[in-house]
Protein backbone atom coordinates (compact mmCIF):
# COMPACT_ATOMS: atom_id res chain seq x y z
CA UNK A 1 0.00 0.00 0.00
CA UNK A 2 2.72 2.46 0.65
CA UNK A 3 4.75 1.65 -2.34
CA UNK A 4 1.24 2.48 -4.45
CA UNK A 5 1.17 5.89 -2.98
CA UNK A 6 4.75 6.73 -3.15
CA UNK A 7 4.46 5.80 -7.43
CA UNK A 8 1.01 7.87 -7.35
CA UNK A 9 2.86 10.73 -5.59
CA UNK A 10 5.84 10.43 -8.35
CA UNK A 11 3.53 10.88 -11.10
CA UNK A 12 1.83 13.68 -10.46
CA UNK A 13 5.49 15.48 -9.12
CA UNK A 14 6.45 14.67 -12.97
CA UNK A 15 2.99 16.32 -14.63
CA UNK A 16 3.79 19.30 -12.60
CA UNK A 17 7.37 19.33 -13.57
CA UNK A 18 6.36 19.09 -16.95
CA UNK A 19 3.44 21.29 -17.17
CA UNK A 20 5.74 23.74 -15.25
CA UNK A 21 8.62 23.45 -18.21
CA UNK A 22 6.08 23.84 -20.80
CA UNK A 23 4.57 26.38 -19.26
CA UNK A 24 7.73 29.16 -20.03
CA UNK A 25 7.61 28.71 -23.69
CA UNK A 26 3.68 27.92 -24.28
CA UNK A 27 1.33 29.59 -22.51
CA UNK A 28 -1.84 28.51 -22.60
CA UNK A 29 -4.46 30.38 -24.65
CA UNK A 30 -8.18 30.49 -24.66
CA UNK A 31 -10.78 29.38 -27.36
CA UNK A 32 -10.24 31.40 -30.68
CA UNK A 33 -7.17 33.23 -29.34
CA UNK A 34 -5.57 32.50 -32.84
CA UNK A 35 -8.03 34.21 -34.61
CA UNK A 36 -7.22 37.37 -36.42
CA UNK A 37 -8.60 40.07 -34.12
CA UNK A 38 -8.21 42.32 -36.98
CA UNK A 39 -10.47 40.77 -39.40
CA UNK A 40 -13.47 43.22 -40.98
CA UNK A 41 -16.04 41.00 -40.72
CA UNK A 42 -18.03 40.55 -44.48
CA UNK A 43 -21.29 42.25 -44.18
CA UNK A 44 -23.75 39.75 -45.20
CA UNK A 45 -26.70 42.67 -45.26
CA UNK A 46 -27.27 43.70 -48.91
CA UNK A 47 -28.88 46.88 -50.40
CA UNK A 48 -32.03 46.88 -51.64
CA UNK A 49 -32.99 49.10 -54.28
CA UNK A 50 -37.12 49.50 -53.92
CA UNK A 51 -38.99 49.67 -56.74
CA UNK A 52 -40.52 52.57 -58.00
CA UNK A 53 -43.82 52.43 -59.26
CA UNK A 54 -44.88 54.24 -62.30
CA UNK A 55 -47.02 54.29 -65.36
CA UNK A 56 -45.86 52.50 -68.11
CA UNK A 57 -45.19 54.85 -70.85
CA UNK A 58 -44.41 53.27 -74.56
CA UNK A 59 -42.86 56.01 -76.94
CA UNK A 60 -42.75 55.06 -80.39
CA UNK A 61 -39.31 56.09 -82.29
CA UNK A 62 -39.46 56.72 -85.89
CA UNK A 63 -42.86 54.49 -86.32
CA UNK A 64 -42.73 52.69 -89.95
CA UNK A 65 -45.66 54.06 -91.83
CA UNK A 66 -48.59 51.68 -92.70
CA UNK A 67 -49.48 52.29 -95.69
CA UNK A 68 -53.28 52.57 -95.92
CA UNK A 69 -55.08 52.20 -99.39
CA UNK A 70 -57.75 55.21 -99.39
CA UNK A 71 -61.22 54.13 -100.66
CA UNK A 72 -62.16 55.03 -104.45
CA UNK A 73 -64.27 58.10 -104.21
CA UNK A 74 -66.81 58.65 -106.92
CA UNK A 75 -65.90 61.92 -108.36
CA UNK A 76 -68.92 64.32 -108.35
CA UNK A 77 -70.02 66.78 -111.30
CA UNK A 78 -68.99 70.25 -110.47
CA UNK A 79 -72.12 72.25 -110.25
CA UNK A 80 -73.38 74.37 -112.90
CA UNK A 81 -73.83 78.06 -111.08
CA UNK A 82 -77.10 79.17 -111.29
CA UNK A 83 -77.52 82.13 -113.71
CA UNK A 84 -78.46 85.37 -111.95
CA UNK A 85 -82.27 85.53 -113.35
CA UNK A 86 -83.03 88.78 -115.42
CA UNK A 87 -85.91 90.90 -116.22
CA UNK A 88 -85.20 91.48 -119.79
CA UNK A 89 -84.10 89.62 -123.32
CA UNK A 90 -81.86 90.68 -125.47
CA UNK A 91 -83.41 91.85 -129.20
CA UNK A 92 -80.02 93.35 -130.98
CA UNK A 93 -82.16 92.28 -134.13
CA UNK A 94 -84.13 95.22 -133.34
CA UNK A 95 -81.21 97.96 -133.00
CA UNK A 96 -77.73 97.87 -131.28
CA UNK A 97 -77.59 97.51 -127.28
CA UNK A 98 -81.87 96.82 -127.57
CA UNK A 99 -83.11 95.00 -124.23
CA UNK A 100 -86.93 93.85 -124.32
CA UNK A 101 -89.44 92.68 -121.64
CA UNK A 102 -92.55 92.26 -123.89
CA UNK A 103 -94.05 89.60 -126.27
CA UNK A 104 -92.84 90.86 -129.00
CA UNK A 105 -91.48 94.08 -130.58
CA UNK A 106 -93.11 96.91 -133.04
CA UNK A 107 -91.44 99.99 -132.23
CA UNK A 108 -93.93 103.10 -133.37
CA UNK A 109 -92.79 105.72 -135.86
CA UNK A 110 -90.32 108.22 -135.07
CA UNK A 111 -92.43 111.02 -134.67
CA UNK A 112 -94.34 109.81 -132.00
CA UNK A 113 -91.76 109.49 -129.34
CA UNK A 114 -88.39 112.12 -128.85
CA UNK A 115 -85.22 110.63 -130.46
CA UNK A 116 -83.70 111.18 -126.16
CA UNK A 117 -82.27 108.61 -123.83
CA UNK A 118 -83.92 109.28 -120.24
CA UNK A 119 -83.29 107.09 -117.57
CA UNK A 120 -86.52 106.06 -116.08
CA UNK A 121 -87.61 107.19 -112.28
CA UNK A 122 -91.27 106.44 -112.70
CA UNK A 123 -93.71 104.31 -113.92
CA UNK A 124 -97.16 105.60 -114.97
CA UNK A 125 -100.12 103.32 -115.53
CA UNK A 126 -103.07 104.54 -118.38
CA UNK A 127 -105.63 102.46 -119.93
CA UNK A 128 -106.14 102.91 -123.95
CA UNK A 129 -109.93 103.83 -123.65
CA UNK A 130 -110.90 101.19 -126.11
CA UNK A 131 -114.77 100.77 -125.79
CA UNK A 132 -115.85 98.22 -122.98
CA UNK A 133 -117.54 95.85 -125.46
CA UNK A 134 -116.76 93.34 -126.92
CA UNK A 135 -114.21 92.23 -124.25
CA UNK A 136 -112.14 90.24 -126.78
CA UNK A 137 -111.03 93.50 -128.65
CA UNK A 138 -109.09 94.72 -125.35
CA UNK A 139 -105.71 93.99 -127.65
CA UNK A 140 -102.21 95.57 -127.55
CA UNK A 141 -102.22 95.09 -130.96
CA UNK A 142 -105.03 97.85 -131.06
CA UNK A 143 -103.46 100.34 -128.29
CA UNK A 144 -100.41 100.68 -130.89
CA UNK A 145 -102.51 101.86 -133.76
CA UNK A 146 -104.63 103.93 -131.80
CA UNK A 147 -101.56 105.66 -130.77
CA UNK A 148 -100.84 106.76 -134.14
CA UNK A 149 -98.06 109.03 -135.39
CA UNK A 150 -98.15 111.62 -132.54
CA UNK A 151 -98.66 109.87 -128.92
CA UNK A 152 -97.02 107.14 -127.56
CA UNK A 153 -95.96 104.87 -124.83
CA UNK A 154 -93.01 101.95 -124.05
CA UNK A 155 -95.73 98.93 -123.27
CA UNK A 156 -99.18 97.96 -124.32
CA UNK A 157 -101.08 95.39 -122.52
CA UNK A 158 -103.62 93.33 -123.94
CA UNK A 159 -105.05 90.00 -123.65
CA UNK A 160 -102.86 89.56 -126.67
CA UNK A 161 -100.01 89.92 -124.17
CA UNK A 162 -97.71 92.98 -123.92
CA UNK A 163 -95.75 94.40 -126.62
CA UNK A 164 -92.88 97.13 -126.94
CA UNK A 165 -93.12 100.04 -128.72
CA UNK A 166 -90.30 102.25 -128.01
CA UNK A 167 -86.36 101.40 -127.97
CA UNK A 168 -85.11 100.38 -124.04
CA UNK A 169 -81.33 100.03 -123.04
CA UNK A 170 -79.77 98.66 -120.13
CA UNK A 171 -80.15 102.06 -118.13
CA UNK A 172 -81.35 104.24 -120.17
CA UNK A 173 -85.13 104.62 -122.46
CA UNK A 174 -86.31 106.47 -125.24
CA UNK A 175 -88.85 109.59 -124.28
CA UNK A 176 -92.27 108.85 -124.64
CA UNK A 177 -95.22 111.04 -125.56
CA UNK A 178 -98.01 109.92 -123.24
CA UNK A 179 -98.36 111.50 -120.21
CA UNK A 180 -99.07 115.59 -121.27
CA UNK A 181 -96.78 116.04 -118.54
CA UNK A 182 -93.10 116.94 -120.28
CA UNK A 183 -91.65 116.59 -117.26
CA UNK A 184 -92.89 113.34 -116.39
CA UNK A 185 -91.96 111.70 -119.41
CA UNK A 186 -88.37 113.10 -119.20
CA UNK A 187 -88.39 110.87 -116.37
CA UNK A 188 -90.66 108.08 -116.69
CA UNK A 189 -91.49 104.40 -118.24
CA UNK A 190 -95.47 105.06 -119.74
CA UNK A 191 -97.87 101.51 -120.21
CA UNK A 192 -100.93 101.53 -121.81
CA UNK A 193 -103.25 99.15 -120.87
CA UNK A 194 -106.41 98.09 -122.96
CA UNK A 195 -109.38 98.89 -121.90
CA UNK A 196 -111.70 101.23 -119.61
CA UNK A 197 -113.39 101.43 -116.15
CA UNK A 198 -111.20 98.97 -114.19
CA UNK A 199 -112.83 100.23 -111.09
CA UNK A 200 -115.95 98.13 -111.61
CA UNK A 201 -113.84 95.57 -110.74
CA UNK A 202 -114.17 96.87 -107.40
CA UNK A 203 -117.09 98.54 -106.96
CA UNK A 204 -118.99 95.29 -108.14
CA UNK A 205 -120.37 96.67 -111.43
CA UNK A 206 -118.25 94.62 -113.31
CA UNK A 207 -119.73 91.40 -115.20
CA UNK A 208 -117.96 87.90 -115.18
CA UNK A 209 -116.72 88.65 -118.47
CA UNK A 210 -115.70 91.83 -117.85
CA UNK A 211 -114.22 90.76 -114.38
CA UNK A 212 -112.09 88.21 -115.77
CA UNK A 213 -110.71 90.52 -118.68
CA UNK A 214 -109.90 93.04 -116.25
CA UNK A 215 -107.92 90.36 -114.12
CA UNK A 216 -105.82 88.81 -116.88
CA UNK A 217 -104.68 92.40 -118.48
CA UNK A 218 -103.72 93.77 -114.69
CA UNK A 219 -102.22 90.12 -113.91
CA UNK A 220 -99.66 90.62 -117.19
CA UNK A 221 -99.45 94.34 -116.00
CA UNK A 222 -98.18 93.12 -112.77
CA UNK A 223 -95.82 90.73 -114.28
CA UNK A 224 -94.55 93.80 -116.42
CA UNK A 225 -94.49 96.50 -113.62
CA UNK A 226 -92.13 93.57 -111.98
CA UNK A 227 -89.65 93.78 -114.11
CA UNK A 228 -89.24 97.19 -114.98
CA UNK A 229 -88.73 97.94 -111.18
CA UNK A 230 -86.30 95.61 -111.05
CA UNK A 231 -84.37 96.50 -114.09
CA UNK A 232 -84.23 100.42 -113.06
CA UNK A 233 -84.49 100.37 -109.61
CA UNK A 234 -88.20 101.68 -109.43
CA UNK A 235 -89.41 101.98 -106.15
CA UNK A 236 -93.14 101.19 -105.13
CA UNK A 237 -94.21 104.66 -104.01
CA UNK A 238 -93.20 105.41 -107.89
CA UNK A 239 -95.53 103.62 -109.73
CA UNK A 240 -98.34 106.10 -110.57
CA UNK A 241 -101.67 106.46 -112.30
CA UNK A 242 -101.89 109.23 -115.11
CA UNK A 243 -104.48 111.40 -112.60
CA UNK A 244 -101.81 111.32 -110.35
CA UNK A 245 -99.81 113.52 -112.93
CA UNK A 246 -101.99 115.16 -114.89
CA UNK A 247 -105.01 117.39 -114.00
CA UNK A 248 -108.52 116.44 -115.28
CA UNK A 249 -107.25 112.87 -115.88
CA UNK A 250 -108.99 109.63 -114.44
CA UNK A 251 -107.25 106.58 -115.68
CA UNK A 252 -106.38 104.05 -115.19
CA UNK A 253 -108.69 104.50 -112.12
CA UNK A 254 -107.70 105.50 -108.45
CA UNK A 255 -109.48 103.29 -106.96
CA UNK A 256 -108.52 100.08 -109.40
CA UNK A 257 -105.12 101.44 -108.61
CA UNK A 258 -104.98 102.22 -104.75
CA UNK A 259 -107.28 98.93 -103.61
CA UNK A 260 -106.92 96.58 -106.28
CA UNK A 261 -103.30 97.15 -108.44
CA UNK A 262 -100.86 98.50 -105.86
CA UNK A 263 -102.24 95.83 -102.72
CA UNK A 264 -101.29 92.94 -105.21
CA UNK A 265 -98.12 94.18 -105.96
CA UNK A 266 -97.18 95.02 -103.17
CA UNK A 267 -97.87 91.10 -102.05
CA UNK A 268 -95.73 89.94 -105.47
CA UNK A 269 -92.80 91.71 -104.19
CA UNK A 270 -92.85 90.07 -100.78
CA UNK A 271 -93.31 86.05 -102.47
CA UNK A 272 -89.90 84.92 -103.29
CA UNK A 273 -91.25 82.10 -105.40
CA UNK A 274 -93.73 84.44 -107.98
CA UNK A 275 -90.19 86.78 -107.95
CA UNK A 276 -87.99 83.28 -109.37
CA UNK A 277 -91.30 82.16 -111.43
CA UNK A 278 -91.13 85.61 -113.15
CA UNK A 279 -88.22 85.16 -114.82
CA UNK A 280 -88.47 81.58 -116.17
Amino acid sequence: MKNMNHNILIVFLFLILVMALSGSSNQLKPVGAGLDTEHTPTSTSTAITPMLMRKTEVTMVNPTPIAVSAPTLTPRPTPTPTPTPIPYVKCSENGPGYICFGDYYKELPKTAWKDVNITPRYIILHWDRRPEKPYDKWLSTGTWFGLGSTKSSHFGVGLDGVGQFLPMFMDSVKQSKAADNWTMDARSINIEIAGRNFNAIVTGEANEEMRITIETVTNRTLELVLKLMDQYNIPIENVLGHYQVLDGKVDPGDIWLQEYFLPKLRDKLKDNNFQNRLYE
